[in-house]
C-alpha cells in the first residue's frame, strides 16, 4: 500500500511539473482542476491525487477553479484554502451549441474545440437537395447506376433458378437492391467525410431493376438461341 501512496504523489508531482512546464509561472495563473475525488460518482477523497495537485497549484500561487458533483463539500472541509472564490460549476446541461456556461456568475464560459465537436448531418436528403447541375454529378449518377446492375443480374438470376417467377424475381430483386442501397445510406451518415441522401437509393435500386430485366429477358434468350442445355447454379436455365 505504501509503494501505491507513492506512486499516486509522484504521479501528482510529475502533472504539476507538466503545468508549469506549460504555463511556465503558476502565479496569477487561472487554472481549471475538474474531479477531485479519488474516483468518479463519489465524496471520496481520501488519498485523491487531485487533492495532492490542488494544494500545490494554490500554494504557487495559481487561481484556481475546481468542480467535482459529488465531493466538492468534502473538499472544502479538507483544504485549509478559500474555495468560494474559486469555484465554477459546469453542469453541461446546454445540449447544443458550442460553449458551456458556468453556474456562477464570475467564471468564464467553456468553449468546445473545433476538433471535439461533434458533426451534425442530415440522414437521407432529398433529390432536390443534393442536386447538382453538372457534369461530375451526372456521372455519380450513371455510376450508381451501374454498380447495382450486376448485382440485379445476379440476384435475378439465382431467384429464377430458384422456381420463383418471373415478375416475382424481378420485383423481389428489386426490393433487395433498394433494402441494401438503404441499408448503405444509413450507415454513411456516421461515418466521417462521407454524405447519406435518397439520390443513391433511387439510382442503386434503378440499376438493381436494370440488372434484373437483363437477366429476365437478353440473358435467357441469348441462352435460348444457341439450343443448348446450360446450367445455373446447378439448375438447367434452357433445354433443347
Amino acid at each position: 500500500m505504501q509503494e501505491v501512496e507513492n506512486i499516486n504523489l509522484r504521479r501528482a508531482a510529475l502533472f504539476v511539473k507538466k503545468v508549469r512546464d506549460a504555463v511556465w509561472v503558476l502565479q496569477g495563473k487561472k487554472i481549471g482542476v475538474l474531479g477531485l475525488a479519488f474516483k468518479g460518482g463519489t465524496d471520496d477523497i481520501r488519498e485523491s491525487p487531485a487533492l495532492n495537485v490542488v494544494k500545490t497549484l494554490i500554494g504557487e500561487g495559481a487561481r484556481l477553479q475546481v468542480h467535482d458533483p459529488q465531493a466538492i463539500e468534502a473538499t472544502r472541509r479538507e483544504l485549509p484554502f478559500d474555495l468560494e472564490k474559486a469555484i465554477a460549476l459546469y453542469r453541461f446541461s446546454e445540449r447544443s451549441g458550442y460553449e458551456i456556461h458556468s453556474s456562477v456568475a464570475s467564471a468564464p464560459d467553456l468553449v468546445i474545440p473545433a476538433t471535439f465537436r461533434v458533426p451534425y448531418k442530415r440522414m437521407l436528403k432529398s433529390p432536390i437537395e443534393e442536386l447538382q447541375p453538372n457534369g461530375t454529378y451526372a456521372a455519380d449518377l450513371l455510376s450508381n447506376v451501374a454498380e447495382f446492375v450486376p448485382l440485379g443480374f445476379f440476384v435475378c438470376a439465382y431467384l429464377r433458378t430458384a422456381g420463383l417467377g418471373k415478375w416475382a424475381a424481378i420485383l423481389c430483386t428489386i426490393v433487395a437492391g433498394a433494402f441494401l442501397s438503404s441499408l448503405i445510406e444509413v450507415l454513411q451518415a456516421y461515418i466521417p467525410q462521407r454524405g447519406s441522401g435518397m439520390t443513391d437509393i433511387i439510382t442503386n435500386t434503378i440499376g438493381s431493376a436494370v440488372g434484373a430485366l437483363i437477366a429476365r429477358s437478353d440473358f435467357r434468350q441469348c441462352l435460348g438461341s444457341s439450343g443448348a442445355k446450360v446450367s445455373w447454379l446447378g439448375r438447367d436455365l434452357v433445354k433443347s
